[in-house]
């Protein structure tokens, strides 16, 4: 049994494939089940991946139909207890950030763990550490790439491919509003190549994180609805989570 399962997506990103690549492989004291998603790339990554791929344990080499298929793809084959995305140019924190995890007892009747992550953005670095939960109603209170699921967990719900840019957002909103249990590990995991996003691609964020926190919030007045569950709490987070979502719809419009 792997302890971890650490899942690639790269497309045409041959440099920043190998620093990942180096970087999974780098990892102490653990026992690392690592799967490679190469989107049919056409920039020479082949090579890069021939160079490492006696110790690559599932590659898939072909075209998807986006990010997210690609990641799905991946994670058919996950067979780690825990699960986590580190796609090409993100790095994990130090060498030994996963035998840190495995040695937190509290872990091991949680769903979803998580902790801060350092952005790499033309190598100035910048640590952002989690919000509270409580933000799912709006954001994602977390980077992906600092998160590990639960691998039984991640297969149950998988990536909704309706999304081009926010499924991650709405595959973690689903497990906390089925009361999935998350533990914030309170240490640094990744090292996120930030290259920024075009403003087409950020107007997309935002519907999509829009039309998402609709749904959430939908599903959460009514699971509060059916039990009478009317308190000064709930109406504070129905308040402000519309003044949030206005401020959303209006940046994109």
């Amino acid at each position: 049994m792997y302890d971890f399962t650490v899942i690639t997506i790269n497309k045409n990103n041959r440099y920043g494939l190998e620093k990942t690549i180096l970087s999974v492989l780098s990892q102490e004291y653990i026992k690392i089940e690592y799967i490679l998603v190469d989107g049919d790339s056409t920039d020479g990554s082949y090579d890069i991946i021939e160079k490492y791929k006696d110790r690559i344990s599932f590659l898939f080499c072909e075209k998807d139909q986006g990010i997210y298929d690609a990641m799905n793809k991946g994670l058919s084959k996950a067979n780690g207890i825990w699960t986590i995305f580190l796609n090409s140019g993100d790095l994990f924190y130090n060498a030994d950030v996963l035998y840190k995890v495995l040695q937190n007892r509290s872990i091991y009747n949680k769903d979803v763990l998580y902790g801060s992550v350092v952005f790499n953005t033309d190598g100035f670095f910048k640590i952002n550490k989690p919000t509270s939960l409580s933000a799912f109603y709006y954001k994602l209170p977390f980077c992906h790439q600092s998160s590990l699921i639960k691998t039984t967990v991640l297969k149950k719900y998988s990536f909704n491919t309706a999304y081009r840019i926010a499924s991650d957002y709405d595959l973690y909103s689903r497990i906390y509003l089925d009361n999935g249990k998350f533990y914030n590990l309170g240490f640094p995991i990744s090292i996120f190549s930030d290259g920024g996003i075009s403003s087409t691609e950020n107007q997309l964020l935002y519907r999509e994180y829009a039309e998402i926190s609709l749904l959430l919030y939908n599903r959460f007045l009514k699971k509060r609805l059916s039990i009478l569950y009317y308190t000064h709490q709930l109406m504070d987070k129905f308040i402000a989570y519309f003044i949030k979502l206005i401020i959303l719809i209006s940046i994109t419009l």
